[in-house]
């Protein structure tokens, strides 16, 4: 397993090197409820929770499927439902669980959304689905960008970007 070796070298030592490589948010402190320590390295939570929670819906559907039928109008639906639960990170609560929460949350609309998109059964459907989809994730992707940009443009050591992002800088 020399290849497992060599690439574990290669990503340790580009963590080394890229402190938010695995964060992919600013490291200044202003971004801190975005983030989680893990074994003393900064993590995203969306990335942490979001995609595992996605995989976990997949699977999960996969195996009810095996007894029930589940139409995709009632999992679209569903995704809708979850989706809007996740707006209630517009309330802007700052509180690590309630935020993991929401996470978790919007991974199972994501995985909900797929399969929506899986078992649609013809072109039109299909389409409309994956427009549907993809204009709100659009939507909640470029909302998600301003704030990150305008908490960025606020800041005091903003002439310093894009170095104030990978230094720990404690001036929230």
């Amino acid at each position: 397993m020399q290849w497992y070796r060599n690439f574990r070298r290669y990503f340790s030592n580009k963590l080394d090197e890229e402190p938010i490589l695995i964060s992919h948010h600013p490291l200044c402190g202003r971004f801190n409820d975005h983030m989680i320590d893990l074994a003393g390295r900064k993590v995203c939570l969306g990335c942490l929770f979001v995609y595992p929670s996605m995989v976990v819906t997949l699977i999960f559907i996969a195996i009810l499927t095996h007894f029930y039928t589940i139409n995709y109008i009632i999992s679209l639906e569903f995704a809708i439902i979850t989706f809007l639960i996740n707006l209630l990170r517009i309330k802007q609560i700052k509180n690590k669980i309630f935020s993991i929460l929401l996470r978790i949350d919007l991974g199972i609309s994501l995985g909900l959304a797929i399969y929506t998109i899986w078992v649609a059964p013809v072109w039109i459907p299909k389409l409309v689905v994956i427009y549907f989809v993809v204009q709100v994730a659009s939507v909640y992707i470029f909302y998600r960008g301003l704030k990150a940009l305008k908490t960025c443009e606020n800041c005091d050591q903003h002439d310093k970007f894009p170095e104030c992002s990978r230094a720990i800088i404690q001036n929230p």
